[in-house]
């Protein structure tokens, strides 16, 4: 989990608070921001605006099955320091605000509007202690686990959607006859030619374990290996990025760092099944060394979310 916070800050500033956060890895964005707009009675098209540009920018910089939640803003007066005759005025300017963002959220596919209700808060005095967070953190919490697409055994333990792989983290034997073809070999072109690498690999877990279905340029030692930077991006969130293998002591020594391919610069990004299970990544990787922030995670993501549609176009 991850805090993105200004106490003092905007709708319209929060675009460039997220600038530099890897939104690709989270299943799920909260958004709370309003009440310093409420109070300086932003404009409501103005706020209609913003909102809606961030929305948009969340959605394009998340997974496709990351939701994005947008918390009301707060009864004004639930404020400690805005329980005053201001405050009601404030008050108002949220509702009318809130309205606007509701209508908002109806427009973007991922985003859901959570409204907050006064009982959600507590004014005990002048600052909020830690009876305040907890109601507050368990009204969320009741709120998004309404909307998860889980379902519950007869024991209570919960398990993934019936829309996932039969026999996960394995692609099924049908799929896996498909994954011969040369259909994926134009999106590792594209990688490979966007990022300026030697190579880009599509490679997917399956009962074997990793395996290299795909790829362009040199490739050397098997990239899919138990102990590779392709498998440590299917056990953890997000993209991994390796600017340079050699100062980095996880991968320094490698055969794939010492020999062939000489794999100095890695990125690569997890493709997911419908339910969310890595089962795969995207890689481009290249033997000089480049900086991590000259790394466009964005269009990494994008390409290894093509590559994911087209596998599950090929379960349907």
């Amino acid at each position: 989990m991850t805090l993105v916070a200004d106490p003092f800050g905007s709708l319209e500033g929060l675009p460039n608070l997220l600038a530099g956060h890897a939104l690709g890895r989270f299943q799920a964005v909260v958004v709370f921001v309003g009440v310093n707009d409420a109070v300086t009675l932003t404009s409501e098209k103005s706020w209609e605006r913003n909102m809606g540009r961030l929305l948009r920018s969340l959605e394009r910089d998340t997974l496709d099955s990351t939701k994005i939640y947008v918390m009301g803003i707060q009864p004004i007066r639930t404020v400690p320091v805005f329980d005053s005759l201001l405050g009601s005025v404030a008050n108002t300017h949220a509702r009318r605000l809130n309205v606007r963002t509701e209508r908002v959220c109806r427009t973007v596919p991922h985003s859901v509007y959570l409204p907050l209700i006064d009982n959600a808060f507590i004014v005990s005095g002048r600052y909020r202690n830690s009876t305040d967070y907890r109601l507050w953190g368990e009204f969320l919490a009741d709120e998004m686990a309404a909307r998860l697409d889980l379902v519950r055994d007869r024991h209570g333990s919960n398990m993934v959607s019936p829309v996932q792989i039969t026999a996960p983290p394995e692609v099924e034997a049908g799929v896996e006859s498909h994954l011969r073809e040369t259909r994926f070999d134009p999106v590792l072109a594209l990688a490979q030619q966007s990022f300026g690498t030697e190579s880009a690999a599509f490679v997917l877990r399956d009962h074997s374990g990793l395996r290299v279905v795909a790829s362009v340029g040199p490739t050397g030692v098997n990239p899919a290996r138990s102990d590779s930077m392709s498998a440590t991006v299917v056990i953890q969130p997000g993209a991994l990025v390796v600017g340079d293998t050699e100062t980095d002591e996880r991968f320094r020594g490698k055969p794939y760092v010492t020999g062939p391919p000489f794999m100095r610069f890695f990125a690569g990004f997890p493709i997911e099944s419908p339910s969310g299970e890595r089962i795969g990544i995207l890689c481009v990787f290249d033997p000089k060394p480049r900086s991590r922030a000259d790394t466009d995670i964005v269009l990494l993501r994008q390409l290894a979310l093509i590559i994911q549609h087209e596998l599950q176009a090929i379960r349907s």
